[in-house]
């Protein structure tokens, strides 16, 4: 881990409207971990996941960050039409999964079983260090995400997401962050996250 965030300390400056390499490495919640830890992001100590899934990310998180809140949103309905492997059933299991490795953690989790864009209408603006944007990855699902979620998270915080190499995400990130003059990174495929932090600035 101290290796990851030294790694990350030594990137270059971003680029305005663009998502440059960043060496860290190995699983998405290692480096979000380096992440939050490297820019002292925890501020609020809130935080929020979109697509949960299992809670793999959002279960770590919480270990690692003992005051840490969570939002932790996923609807758990099939989306075959995306992945064709996310049945009913499978989502159902991933539910029961996902709600036993939570519940050690209490009400520090608030677990928000609807849709991104609906969720998102229930956390107040700026009331977020960080979102993980790990949902639908089509490029219109995920502009989507980024235009609802963005306003979430207080300025100085962090926006990111998984898969960055899956069809139009990167294209999506990057038509987001370009008005704004913002410029953001992705990390080895190893973990496929993408990055950047909020300015002062609105979408």
């Amino acid at each position: 881990m101290e290796n990851e965030a030294a790694l990350f300390h030594q990137r270059s400056a971003p680029t305005p409207g663009k998502l440059a390499p960043s060496p860290i490495g190995s699983m998405n919640f290692n480096v979000l971990r380096a992440i939050l830890e490297e820019h002292r992001l925890l501020k609020l100590n809130r935080g929020a996941e979109i697509g949960v899934f299992r809670a793999d990310t959002s279960s770590h998180l919480l270990q690692s960050f003992p005051e840490l809140q969570m939002y932790c949103i996923d609807p758990y309905v099939a989306y075959v039409e995306h992945e064709g492997d996310k049945t009913q059933a499978k989502m159902s299991e991933c539910e029961t999964t996902a709600r036993s490795r939570l519940a050690p953690f209490g009400d520090r989790v608030t677990l928000i079983k609807d849709f991104s864009l609906q969720a998102a209408s229930r956390i107040p603006d700026a009331a977020l260090d960080f979102v993980f944007i790990d949902a639908i990855h089509s490029f219109e699902a995920v502009s989507a995400d980024l235009q609802a979620w963005f306003p979430k998270v207080r300025p100085g915080g962090m926006i990111a997401g998984h898969d960055f190499r899956w069809g139009g995400i990167q294209e999506a990130v990057e038509q987001f962050i370009a008005p704004l003059g913002i410029g953001g990174f992705f990390s080895p495929s190893t973990s496929d996250v993408w990055f950047f932090q909020k300015g002062n600035v609105a979408p």
